[in-house]
């Protein structure tokens, strides 16, 4: 079987505004998330999802956007490869050892821990480049209606939403 994957970025909740939108405020953001991190763990037979670590942190919790930023620009070093393997770890350091992806020296600590250059990586981030590749993303997105994430979108034509069995 030949597949071309191809990962993009989907901000849930992009920013700070939209998150107080959907939530109410960013306290009752974190307590809601935390509630789908409990089914995620239910879920999850490698215990990866630490939901108790998450709820004893006293950041804010981290709108999608800057690691979305980061994503991209790990893509930008490390092509399609970067990106899935950044957002692998990005997504690991979240979700089971509950650090601050909302902040850009985290970001960078894991840039290095993937293997990127930590300064190229620091020069690509902020580049309005990454802001539009996230935008068109988001644009793919709402042309598919994708609503959640994991979705995974076959041939532009099935969209298989959630997390799926092996």
């Amino acid at each position: 079987m030949n597949l071309d994957l191809h990962h993009h970025a989907f901000a849930l909740s992009a920013d700070k505004n939209e998150m107080i939108g959907k939530f109410g405020s960013m306290k009752q953001a974190k307590q809601i998330i935390l509630g789908h991190w409990e089914q995620c763990a239910l879920a999850d037979d490698q215990k990866r999802v630490n939901v108790e670590g998450m709820r004893k942190k006293t950041f804010e919790y981290p709108t999608s956007t800057p690691g979305l930023i980061a994503c991209k620009a790990a893509q930008k070093q490390g092509g399609q490869q970067g990106y899935w393997d950044y957002f692998d770890a990005v997504t690991h350091a979240h979700m089971s050892e509950n650090r601050n992806i909302g902040d850009l020296e985290t970001l960078a600590d894991i840039a290095v821990e993937v293997g990127l250059d930590r300064q190229r990586f620091l020069q690509d981030y902020p580049s309005s480049d990454r802001v539009q590749e996230i935008k068109r993303d988001r644009k793919l997105a709402r042309k598919f209606e994708i609503q959640s994430t994991p979705s995974l979108v076959v041939n532009e034509r099935w969209i298989l939403s959630g997390a799926l069995g092996t």
